[in-house]
Formats: structure tokens, sequence, C-alpha cells
């Protein structure tokens, strides 16, 4: 009996250590498994995180070309519509000088219809036999002295007050003035 209860004792200790090693290797297989989801889901992690920045970046870069795009139109835009005025600018001044002058003339008299149009007298083209602009320049007014002794705005209203009234009071009198 004795050998039986040692035989037992032996066998339910070898069954405890094996219940036991069974039980720590199942622990050990759930403590691994347990580190290999939590490395996955740090790996998970981490490549949410690449992945959102990678996003983000690519979506800043699309909104810098966009802006860009946008830039370049609006500057393609303005270029345009400064061309446009040039044109319209040329066409205006043809119009002017349609019937005075051909292309040609507008072309090399350019400066003078530019002075022209300005009400400046000096000349800016040179004259067969002048050593110099200035020299002729010098032979005509000054167009600054004309100015001086031009009535000033408000005179000149105050003068076409005066002519309207003069103009009525003819009128009402039955007598009008025909230029």
């Amino acid at each position: 009996m004795r050998e039986r209860t040692q035989r037992e004792e032996q066998k339910a200790l070898s069954d405890c250590n094996a219940r036991v090693q069974a039980e720590l290797a199942r622990r050990s297989v759930l403590g691994m498994q347990v580190e290999q989801r939590n490395a996955r889901s740090c790996r998970e992690k981490e490549e949410d995180v690449k992945y959102a920045v990678s996003v983000r970046r690519n979506v800043q870069a699309q909104e810098e070309v966009e802006r860009e795009k946008i830039k370049k139109k609006r500057q393609d835009m303005a270029r345009y519509k400064e061309t446009l005025e040039r044109q319209m600018e040329d066409a205006s001044r043809k119009r002017l000088f349609k019937d005075v002058m051909s292309e040609h003339e507008r072309k090399v008299n350019g400066l003078e219809l530019d002075a022209y149009q300005k009400m400046d007298l000096r000349l800016h083209t040179k004259l067969v036999g002048a050593k110099d602009i200035e020299q002729v320049s010098s032979a005509f007014p000054s167009p600054a002295k004309h100015c001086e002794t031009a009535p000033k705005p408000a005179d000149y209203y105050e003068l076409v007050k005066k002519i309207n009234m003069v103009d009525s009071v003819l009128k009402r009198n039955g007598r009008v003035f025909q230029s």
C-alpha cells in the first residue's frame, strides 16, 4: 500500500507538475500571443500615423498646386487684360488719325501725335536743317506761359454762367443769338 500511495502520490505529483507545466506553457503562449497582438497593434497604429502624414502631405501638395494654378491663371488674366487694353488704345489711336495719315506715317510721327494729344507744343522729332531738337523747340512758345494767362477753372465756370444768363435774357426778350 505504501508503494501504491507513493506511486499515486508520484503520479499525482507528476500530473500536478504536468498540469503546472501545461499551465505555464499555456500562459507563455498566451503571453506571446498578447505581446504579438500588442506589437501588431503598435505597428498598425504606426502605419496609420504614417499613412495619415502621407495623406496630409499629399493634400497640402495638391492645395499648393491648386493655389499656384489659380495664381498663374490670375496673372495670365491680368496680362491678357493689359494686352487687350493696349490693343484698344492702339485701335482708338488709329481711328483718331485714320483719315489723315497712313499707318506708316502714324508710326513715324508717333511722338509728335502723342505730344499733340497732350497739348505739348515742343517738337519731338528732328527737322531737316536743324542741328538738334532743342534749337527747334526753343523757337516755339512754351505751353506753360499760355497756361499762366488762361482763365482758371472757377473763372471759366462763372463766365459760362454769365453767358447762359445773357442767353436766357435774350431768349425771353425774343432776341436769339445765332452763331
